[in-house]
Order: structure tokens, then C-alpha cells, then sequence
């Protein structure tokens, strides 16, 4: 499994992209320049699949090119 991986909002389903964009707009209440939330103890089906963190940061049109 990749350690990250950028994907397009475009290919999202329509309720993860809105769900993407009110992330970014808890960033920017925020004031701040990273968000990360955390979601600890998760399961799936009763199994542990452990713990999560998004991080939505702001970056620059170059950080996508280099992220890639």
C-alpha cells in the first residue's frame, strides 16, 4: 500500500467531494494553514482496522507536482 497518494476530487463519489470542500472550509475557519482530525479506533464489520488521520493543508500550485 502506498504511504500517500493524491487523488482528484473529480473522481470522488458527489458526497465524499462536498465532504472534501467542507473540510477545506473548516481549514481556512480555522485560520490555519493544516487541519488534521483525527479518527481514532475505527472498525469495519465489527474488526479493528485501527486508527486514522485526514490532514488537509494548504499548499501551492508547485507542492501538487511534488507530492506526486
Amino acid at each position: 500500500m502506498p504511504l500517500a497518494k493524491i487523488v482528484p476530487v473529480e473522481i470522488l463519489p458527489e458526497p465524499t467531494a462536498i465532504a472534501a470542500y467542507e473540510l477545506v472550509a473548516a481549514v481556512l475557519r480555522e485560520q490555519s494553514t493544516e487541519l488534521i482530525i483525527a479518527l481514532p479506533n475505527l472498525t469495519d464489520d465489527g474488526a479493528s482496522v485501527g486508527s486514522f488521520a485526514i490532514s488537509i493543508r494548504k499548499i501551492d500550485e508547485t507542492g501538487i507536482a511534488s507530492a506526486a
